[in-house]
């Protein structure tokens, strides 16, 4: 009988004689059931350290809602500042508001921008990881603005040349080195990024109504959420066309994960597990980084756990709580982890 190790001698001459390109993928098809070496495939991602389970495992915890001057009225988006501050865009008080992680208790909000200006319709938020200073894109004003982790103006954000005019920021995140990522909904709906804030980098995306999930990889419609993973590779929510896309760090396409709905706000846990709101279902999915859906949490409704139109969500990895703007509700829900 045939040896293994004979069968994959045998295929490798096969393929230094010149075997047309159907043989060899033949033979390289039949290699990976045969033992050769050098054929095994990569193994799958874990979910099962501490964290993981942990952020599988949550359940309702509680919910900010404000009361008084700080009563939240269109909660789009939330974020958790490097102190654990959580931050809420609130866009009819045209204000973002901090409420204290422990206990929902509101602590500041903050709105002014240039001498007897103020944000318009704040949308999106991200918190720099290097200084801790959070960054507010204004949908009215399209305009991208940054302020210190106390709420203090420090500046506006210009448009990149290459852009100009039709500048219109929405989502926004940072990838571990503090480089900014800013979803642009102008002309073009694409992804530019930033080395550091300031200096244009990388522009991709295009825009483009798919008529089905894998239909025209790459272009985006109406994108509402991106995150950057530790390798570097960028996952956007392309809102209408209902899905994610995945690029790598050069703005590369390299995979579409399905997810039906309209999903909204991103944001990543440990492993790069990926969860997403989704704005139609009314509800939290959590992917893993290959697009297996993982985990389903909440149904509409305005009782606790349910949402109405759930717009964005921000993952404390370290105390296991989970955050979702639960915008027609007029709430941010915590979840924890058990």
């Amino acid at each position: 009988m045939t040896s293994s190790r004979q069968v994959c001698r045998l295929k490798r001459q096969t393929i230094r004689r010149g075997a047309s390109l159907a043989i060899v993928a033949t033979a390289l098809i039949l290699a990976l059931f045969s033992g050769c070496k050098g054929t095994k495939s990569e193994p799958p991602v874990r979910f099962d350290d501490p964290a993981s389970r942990k952020l599988l495992r949550i359940s309702y915890y509680g919910a900010a809602y404000g009361k008084g001057d700080s009563l939240l009225s269109y909660p789009l988006a939330v974020e958790i500042g490097r102190d654990g501050v959580v931050y809420v865009a609130d866009q009819t008080k045209s204000r973002v508001k901090a409420f204290a992680q422990e206990d929902g208790k509101f602590l500041f909000a903050f709105n002014k921008t240039y001498p007897g200006r103020r944000l318009s319709l704040p949308s999106f938020l991200a918190v720099n990881p290097v200084d801790g200073n959070v960054f507010v894109s204004d949908w009215y004003d399209k305009a991208l603005y940054e302020f210190t982790a106390k709420g203090k103006f420090v500046r506006e954000i210009a448009a990149p040349k290459k852009i100009g005019k039709s500048w219109a920021p929405t989502a926004i995140t940072f990838d571990k080195s503090g480089n900014l990522y800013v979803v642009d909904v102008s002309k073009e709906h694409r992804v530019a990024g930033f080395k550091g804030a300031d200096r244009l980098r990388l522009l991709f995306g295009r825009y483009g109504k798919a008529k089905s999930v894998q239909d025209k990889p790459g272009s985006l419609w109406f994108p509402a959420g991106i995150e950057v993973a530790p390798n570097g590779w960028i996952f956007v929510s392309d809102s209408l066309n209902r899905r994610l896309q995945v690029f790598d760090e050069a703005g590369k396409h390299r995979d579409t994960i399905p997810t039906g709905g309209m999903p909204r706000g991103i944001a990543l846990g440990p492993n790069s597990m990926i969860f997403v709101t989704d704005a139609s279902g009314q509800r939290l999915l959590v992917f893993s980084p290959t697009g297996e859906m993982l985990k389903s949490f909440g149904h509409e409704g305005y009782k606790a756990g349910q949402f109405d139109f759930p717009n964005d969500v921000a993952v404390d990895v370290k105390n296991g709580l989970v955050f979702v703007a639960d915008r027609d509700n007029r709430r941010v829900q915590a979840w924890r982890g058990k």
